[in-house]
């Protein structure tokens, strides 16, 4: 074995250190409810019932999935849970119902769990090929790993086996592939990406500003491909189906404990008296009047305000990549863009920062240890979830959690600016 094997040996360690230790960690708390909802959308895809495969129209997003869906779960697997609807395109249902019909869902869970763990150590190594980390490799896993797994944005996301993960994995894959001249599978890394989850479109644009022409071709053709293939799989009106559930989406302020958005930081800040609460299930199958999640029709005013707010940051943000430095995209630009893009979104998990958190593990190679390390715990501690019983007890409402993540998130974003000022101030 020569010395770069070695080297590469003992890279790869503290990744699938992290993948055995995240399995076993997250194995006694992984309930997939996530997962079950493009399961059960998969399995009335294959019994030809596609009026089932997404939540009935009641005006306003619920995130109540089909009657048939909790008679189905109750029956079948004698579970008496909370059941979520599937809100991705159409695709992803046709081709998991290939699975529903020689495979059970218990069967898949634990792979599915795995193949998380590995996919969040694979997003971990892609960080640090795209800023060229100095620092340790095993210092960066072990921060990486302990506040992905200390907060929701990591444990929410494995432990309903999310599909955020592998769009995450798909969208650094996508930047690190453009970075290093593999245009041709940048572009079809992100149009997979947003072919799960459609807001990492909005990122091809960037490829445009820093003249990248050749990624953002090949996401238009694998983009057209695959939705090409979609509505030959599952027809038309299925995707006019998914198109209006988008749009129901977009009208309705939706508040959860684990939702990080500027929707629900305005909402708790101002809105309370006007949201409705929309009950949860409890095992026992009652409504638990304690438990759910609020929501509340969006105002129009908000909607344009919030629209303007999104063109102004994306301009903003291209005026920023044509005029950057190469470094400067990588280290800030994209941390930025993975980060302010879904905070305006109108609807957003905690889970889709898990780019920010590896980026802002970064933060100390950046701006030394000191300052580093203050930006990266001024955004992680209050986002622990042993502190939720301390944001319960204060009262202000069911929860304050979304409020304060997007602050921490923006004092990582503040983090990310002032280390491309520091770069700047070195280069000259």
């Amino acid at each position: 074995m020569d010395k770069s094997e070695q080297s590469g040996m003992w890279f790869a360690l503290p990744f699938l250190v992290f993948v055995v230790f995240s399995y076993f960690y997250m194995r006694p708390s992984a309930s997939s409810l996530d997962l079950m909802a493009l399961w059960l959308a998969g399995h009335f895809a294959q019994t030809a019932a596609p009026d089932l495969i997404y939540p009935p129209d009641m005006g306003i997003f619920t995130m109540y999935p089909p009657g048939e869906w909790v008679d189905y779960v109750r029956k079948e697997y004698d579970f008496f849970g909370a059941v979520y609807p599937y809100l991705y395109p159409p695709i992803w249902p046709y081709l998991a119902g290939k699975l529903t019909s020689v495979m059970d869902f218990r069967a898949i869970l634990q792979f599915v769990l795995l193949l998380n763990c590995t996919l969040l150590a694979a997003s971990m190594a892609l960080v640090t090929r795209l800023v060229r980390l100095r620092m340790n490799p095993i210092i960066f896993v072990a921060l990486s790993g302990a506040i992905l797994l200390l907060t929701p944005i990591g444990f929410v996301a494995l432990q309903q086996a999310q599909l955020q993960i592998l769009t995450t994995f798909l969208i650094l894959l996508a930047i690190e592939r453009s970075r290093f001249d593999h245009p041709l599978m940048a572009g079809l890394a992100l149009a997979l990406a947003a072919s799960l989850k459609l807001y990492p479109a909005l990122f091809a644009i960037f490829w445009l500003a820093t003249g990248e022409r050749r990624a953002f071709l090949s996401f238009l053709i694998s983009g057209a491909i695959l939705a090409g293939l979609s509505v030959l799989l599952a027809g038309w009106p299925l995707h006019a189906e998914f198109l209006r559930q988008i749009s129901i989406i977009t009208n309705t302020v939706f508040v959860t404990a684990v939702t990080v958005n500027m929707d629900g930081a305005l909402a708790l800040l101002f809105y309370v008296q006007d949201m409705t609460l929309v009950p949860s299930l409890e095992e026992n199958g009652q409504n638990a009047p304690q438990q759910g999640w609020f929501i509340m029709y969006r105002p129009l005013v908000w909607k344009v305000l919030q629209n303007s707010a999104l063109l102004v940051i994306v301009a903003l943000l291209w005026r920023g990549f044509r005029n950057a430095e190469r470094v400067t995209r990588y280290s800030t630009l994209w941390p930025l863009a993975l980060t302010l893009i879904p905070l305006i979104s109108p609807m957003a998990w905690a889970y889709y920062y898990i780019p920010t958190v590896l980026f802002a593990v970064t933060l100390p190679d950046r701006l030394g240890w000191g300052r580093g390390l203050t930006f990266l715990a001024l955004g992680a501690i209050p986002m622990l979830m042993v502190l939720f019983p301390f944001y319960l007890s204060l009262h202000l409402l069911v929860w304050m959690f979304p409020a304060v993540a997007v602050a921490c998130l923006l004092v990582w974003c503040a983090g990310f600016a002032l280390s491309a000022r520091q770069s700047r101030q070195n280069s000259r």
